[in-house]
């Protein structure tokens, strides 16, 4: 009975250590930019926790590090703002894909003369 009840809180314990220590790991993510007419150039990517930073490069690819919990966002002038949180299945893929929605501005009426 002792050594069935020592080898569970073993059990337990090591997987509240493992857990821990994902969530404080950092490591890299990769992923493609893409909006409904393809790859997107320049998005600015960044880990708003660490402020750490880059941009997509010409075939929309980008490389960052992060840490479980950690918010990604990406911007650019044509683009509505995306945020995404690092979960486990971006810890265990390491791939973050983004599609991105085309800003559209609506202009005042006017009349040509």
């Amino acid at each position: 009975m002792n050594r069935k009840l020592l080898l569970f809180l073993s059990l337990v314990l090591s997987v509240g250590f493992l857990a821990q220590a994902q969530i404080n790991e950092k490591f890299w993510i990769q992923g493609k930019v893409i909006d409904s007419a393809g790859v997107v150039k320049d998005v600015n990517v960044i880990n708003l926790k660490t402020y750490k930073g880059t941009f997509t490069i010409d075939f929309g690819d980008y490389k960052i590090v992060v840490s479980i919990g950690d918010t990604v966002q990406f911007t650019s002038v044509n683009h509505q703002t995306v945020r995404r949180i690092v979960n486990n299945l971006i810890y265990t893929s390491e791939v973050l894909d983004v599609f991105m929605p085309v800003k559209t501005e609506e202009l005042d009426e006017f009349d040509l003369k």
